[in-house]
């Protein structure tokens, strides 16, 4: 009722008024009581994200763990293939020279 007849006059309502619809509203539940379960509410939310944020941190360093493993992996292999390659490329030459030598 206090509302209608507010917005029927075009006014806003005061601090005072706000609270007292608020309280009315909400029954037996004060405005600190529903600040103070909204505010718990709001904590269970944050830790949530928080362990969350976590487990994906935790996941993301593995994997660049693991990529760093593979890459480390991959170059010792290449080393090993050039080394392969030129110990096959100096059998060719001596093999050459042999030929020539006979």
């Amino acid at each position: 009722m206090l509302l209608a007849m507010k917005d029927e006059a075009g006014s806003n309502l005061n601090d005072e008024e706000n609270d007292f619809m608020l309280d009315n509203s909400f029954g037996d539940e004060t405005l600190e009581e529903l600040t103070a379960a909204e505010i718990h509410a709001n904590k269970d939310t944050i830790e949530r994200i928080l362990k969350e944020k976590d487990k994906i941190e935790s996941e993301f360093f593995k994997v660049e763990n693991e990529k760093l493993i593979i890459q480390h992996e991959i170059q010792l292999a290449k080393i090993a293939f050039k080394e392969r390659e030129d110990r096959y490329l100096e059998d060719i030459v001596d093999l050459e020279e042999k030929l020539r030598t006979q």
